[in-house]
């Protein structure tokens, strides 16, 4: 029985990367024929660990992140993955509010 339990989440986590590399491959199509050099990577792990050690490992210029700022009225303005992301960061962080 948990060897099904794994395949299907291991079904599933393959399909959530696939549907967000796709989402990603649309953004990075508008933004190159804009002539900007964007590069995109979907990672599997804690959010913020990720993105830090993915930077930390990459000369990358800048980090761009959409915040929303929902983890609750007494966490930092921003939310506590773009807090860790900020702190951690080798390179500098664009905060982008998404429209409503």
């Amino acid at each position: 029985m948990r060897d099904i339990w794994r395949d299907k989440e291991a079904r599933e986590a393959e399909i959530s990367t696939s549907n967000a590399q796709q989402y990603l491959d649309k953004i990075k199509v508008n933004l190159t024929e804009q002539g900007q050099n964007v590069t995109t990577k979907v990672l599997i792990g804690k959010p913020a660990e990720e993105i830090v050690n993915l930077a930390s490992n990459n000369p990358f210029s800048i980090i761009v992140m959409s915040t929303h700022g929902q983890s609750g009225k007494d966490k930092w303005v921003y939310g506590s993955t773009t807090e860790r992301v900020i702190v951690g960061a080798p390179c500098p962080v664009l905060l982008l509010k998404p429209k409503a």
